[in-house]
């Protein structure tokens, strides 16, 4: 890619960030010709969705923690000392 390109992506994915999810690829393909341009703004966009449900979910609580549904003592001592862990279970 080349430099005047990624100064479109830059301009392009800070103007998209302003537009209503729905609305971004009718406003990417209206402003940008360059479909390399326009993919990497969507990639970016899409990114920027998913990162910002990251940190929202304590990983314990996720179905993607591998302590998920198991008892251990060790999270209870450090985490929980006077909770049970059988209530998360």
């Amino acid at each position: 890619m080349s430099p005047e390109q990624w100064d479109s992506v830059k301009g392009l994915y800070e103007a998209a960030l302003e537009c209503d999810p729905a609305q971004r690829a009718d406003f990417l393909q209206r402003r940008s010709a360059d479909a390399v341009v326009r993919n990497e703004v969507q990639r970016l966009l899409a990114e920027h969705d998913n990162v910002g449900n990251f940190l929202s979910t304590p990983l314990l609580w996720t179905g993607t923690s591998p302590l998920n549904n198991r008892r251990s003592d060790l999270l209870q001592e450090t985490f929980w000392p006077t909770a049970s862990c059988a209530a998360w279970a």
